[in-house]
């Protein structure tokens, strides 16, 4: 199944090489994952399967992997249901990628800029009032 959906992205897609490099490699973990020993069974599979395996990749994968594996999905997806192995689309049953990720404070605050974000943080919601932040910064800081 891997090499005809390969041969549709090139021949009937118009796709290039790199990107269909990139949508079999990322193919790989969910036809592992979902293709079981006696072959695959594409007609049962189902949405709930899909958003699971999806998910856990969301937990280890960067934004933008996550967004490539995404597209890939989609795309496999919609092959299957043009070639008769599923009848629904499932496409759309794959949520939408997170933009970015919190990883961390910039590494660009100096310890003053530090001190003042987090001493205007509302420790009950987690929310910065940037605005008093700005003002502060603007004082000579006292140390």
């Amino acid at each position: 199944m891997q090499e005809d959906y390969a041969r549709y992205l090139s021949q009937d897609i118009g796709l290039s090489a790199r990107t269909l490099e990139h949508y079999t490699g990322v193919l790989v973990p969910f036809l592992q994952a979902l293709v079981g020993a006696d072959g695959a069974n594409w007609s049962a599979l189902t949405s709930t399967q899909i958003r699971k395996f999806f998910e856990g990749c969301a937990r280890r994968r960067s934004p933008q992997r996550l967004q490539l594996l995404r597209t890939a999905l989609r795309s496999f997806l919609r092959y299957l249901q043009c070639r008769g192995a599923i009848r629904i689309d499932l496409s759309n049953c794959i949520p939408r990628a997170p933009r970015r990720r919190l990883v961390g404070l910039p590494r660009y605050l100096s310890p003053h800029q530090l001190r003042l974000l987090l001493n205007n943080c509302d420790r009950k919601t987690a929310v910065v009032n940037i605005g008093r932040v700005i003002d502060d910064q603007s004082t000579p800081a006292s140390t």
